[in-house]
Order: structure tokens, then sequence, then C-alpha cells
């Protein structure tokens, strides 16, 4: 009898854990680190590099931590990029998603930048991602679609004149490359939408990953949109998503978009799921 009274205690502890799958709590400045990201408006890294090594927030719109089969073929993830200077207050879907870190300089096999979209690149009718559409339209060239850089497209104003030619058939426009350079343009281009186009998303490609690779991303934590009310059970569902490949948590944070003070990224101790320690002792890959 006094065994069972000492054991049950082992079957109602719940895991909180790192990143790095060891049993440590959660990281609870994660919201501050994510907000001074985004209102860092730097055009480039203090060494050069581009903006998406330092500052800024990618996260991705997805209910899973894995990629798509689809994804894999074109080695192309998406992702938004998140600034202050941005403007965006929707994303491709309100509900929940993943946010990486800042992108490390030494390329990850795993997770590197391809290209950028100073709006939503339609990249699901682009065979690699980054490059030319395979959706005919009548009046429309193929050859409008092409990276930016080979129509001789470097700054944000010729862009927009590039932009307003292909409306509105936003799945003709350019893509930037993931140089510093080109990425600012990326960024920088968004000052010259109207209103209504500024608040929707843009689009970074990265590399895809496979699931063995899952553990070596660099993700920082999970989000869910609080502009979706079914967001805390998605995220919920990604959070068990996570610990099914990596045997560890992320931190929740909520997103708010349409916040005031930029203080967009928050973290609640009441959104942190919780892994029953039964399920823990589980065998797992």
């Amino acid at each position: 009898m006094k065994k069972t009274v000492a054991l049950l205690p082992l079957f109602i502890v719940s895991l909180t854990a790192n990143a790095a799958g060891t049993d440590q709590p959660l990281d609870i400045h994660v919201a501050e680190k994510l907000n001074s990201r985004y209102q860092d408006t730097s055009v480039h890294c203090e060494n050069g590099a581009a903006a998406y090594h330092c500052n800024g927030v990618l996260i991705r719109v997805t209910d899973t931590v894995t990629t798509s089969l689809r994804e894999r073929e074109r080695n192309a993830a998406s992702f938004s990029y998140l600034r202050a200077d941005t403007g965006i207050k929707k994303l491709f879907s309100t509900a929940s998603g993943v946010i990486v870190n800042a992108l490390p300089e030494a390329a990850l096999p795993a997770l590197t930048a391809r290209c950028s979209y100073v709006t939503n690149g339609a990249t699901d009718r682009r065979p690699d991602a980054c490059g030319v559409t395979d959706d005919p339209l009548p009046g429309y060239e193929f050859e409008w679609s092409r990276p930016c850089a080979s129509q001789n497209i470097h700054t944000a104003e010729a862009w927009l004149d590039h932009w307003n030619k292909v409306q509105p058939a936003y799945f003709y426009t350019c893509s930037f490359d993931a140089s510093p350079e080109q990425f600012a343009v990326s960024v920088k281009a968004r000052e010259l939408l109207n209103t209504s186009t500024r608040e929707r998303w843009n689009e970074v490609v990265t590399t895809a990953w496979p699931d063995t690779a899952i553990k070596q991303m660099p993700f920082q934590a999970l989000f869910y949109n609080v502009a979706n009310s079914n967001g805390r059970d998605q995220v919920i569902k990604l959070q068990n998503d996570y610990y099914k490949h990596t045997h560890s948590l992320l931190p929740v944070v909520r997103l708010d978009l349409l916040a005031n003070d930029q203080q967009i990224f928050s973290y609640h101790h009441e959104d942190q799921t919780t892994i029953p320690m039964l399920q823990r002792l589980q065998p797992h890959n």
C-alpha cells in the first residue's frame, strides 16, 4: 500500500521541457526576445548579414512541425517575416504555428533562406517556389514571374512598377533572393503598398526539412493568433506533434498583430501545454 502511494505522483506529474529536450523550465522570457527582434528595424545585421539573421521574426502558420511531401520535393517551406516596419496585420491563416529563432549565419542543413516576396508569393503555383509560375493567364507573360534580379528589378520603386503591371494577378510577382541587399529591398518595398495590401502577409521561402531533422530545427516557440477563437486548441495539438518527434516542449506565445504598443507577442503560464508523465514514459522515436 505504501508503495502504491509513493508511485502515484509519478503518473500525475507533467513535463515541462526546453527545446533541447532536458527537464528544465520553458523560456518564460521568450516573448520579450521576440518583441525585441520585432521592433528592431535595422536594414542589415551589424556585420552586414541579411536582417533575418538578427532581427524580425520568421513564423510559419501550420498544424504540424513537419513539412509536406510536396514541400520536400520542391525543397521549399513558407514563412512570413514579421517586423514593425512591414505593417502586417493579417496572416495566411489565423490559427497557430511555429516560430524560428533568428537564422544562424552558419547555414543549417535543415533550414536556410532561399528567397522572399514582398507580398503573398503564391508559391504553390511555382514549381520551385522561387521561380516562374506555372499558372497561365491570358494577357500575362510567364517571364514576368521570373526572379526580380533577372528582370533588372533591384529597388523598391522598380518592384512597385512591376507590381502595378502584374496586378491583380499577384501570383506573377517576382521573388528577391536571400542576399542582404535583396532581402532589404523586399522589406522596404512594403512601405510603398496601399494600406489594405500592406496589412496582408509577405512570404519568405526556406529549404524544407525532413522529419529526421526536427530536433535540429531552430524552433524557438509555438504561437497562436488571438484573432482565432480556436487558436489555443490548435497550438495544443501542435505542441503534441512537436513532442511526438522530439520528446520535448516549446514555449507557447500569443500573437496579437493589432497590438498598439508593438508588443505583439506575450507569454502566459496558462497557455503552456503539459504532457502527462505517463505519456512521457512511452517509447518514442
